[in-house]
């Protein structure tokens, strides 16, 4: 609030940002993830984001066209972030 008519206003403001890369692949697994796929252990099948529902036919045909083929599981999530980032330019 101005109690009068202002002129000119001017605001100056300083930023100081860290810049650090983050690698968002730079984690550890479980030995029994390291290849895709895998199984979840057994005390761990019961989490609820591991328990799926149904899906409409726009989830279906993209996860039908995801490859599942046997590799490393980092492999595996770096492929379908790519995968996820392109069906979202589309």
């Amino acid at each position: 609030m101005f109690p009068n008519p202002v002129k000119h206003f001017y605001v100056e403001v300083d930023l100081v940002a860290e810049m650090t890369v983050i690698n968002p692949f730079d984690f550890f697994l479980e030995p029994y993830a390291e290849q895709f796929p895998f199984t979840y252990e057994k005390e761990l099948a019961t989490e609820p984001y591991l328990i799926t529902e149904a899906v409409g036919p726009e989830l279906r045909n993209f996860l039908d066209s995801v490859d599942l083929t046997p590799r490393r599981t980092i492999d595996f999530l770096v492929a379908i972030n790519e995968k996820v980032r392109q069906h979202a330019d589309m």
